[in-house]
């Protein structure tokens, strides 16, 4: 999967590029995080899911209240930090796009 470049990263997300990285840890989830912060994931539409690269092949998908982690049910995330623990607690590998470390 090809990475995200910063000025793509902020058009989606203005405030980006003048949050520290306690602010970005702290800021309210959204699904499509996931593929503009992180390197190797993909929305598949059909399926509506989020598949990584890794041999793994981690699947998240989202409902309305609660989400799923391959095929965990979770509460859904208030904030980045919340996202990226779970991923963690699932042992689910997060990599960041290379245009984030770059920022941070």
């Amino acid at each position: 999967m090809k990475s995200i470049q910063l000025d793509a990263l902020s058009q989606y997300f203005p405030q980006l590029l003048s949050k520290s990285i306690n602010e970005l840890y702290q800021s309210s989830f959204e699904p499509q995080q996931i593929v503009l912060f992180f390197e190797g994931w993909e929305f598949y539409e059909p399926y509506n899911r989020y598949i990584d690269d890794t041999e793994s092949r981690n699947i998240v998908w989202f409902n309305e209240s609660t989400y799923c982690i391959n095929g965990t049910e979770l509460k859904w995330p208030a904030t980045l930090n919340d996202f990226i623990t779970d991923c963690h607690s699932f042992n689910v590998d997060l990599r960041w796009n290379p245009a984030i470390q770059e920022r941070f």
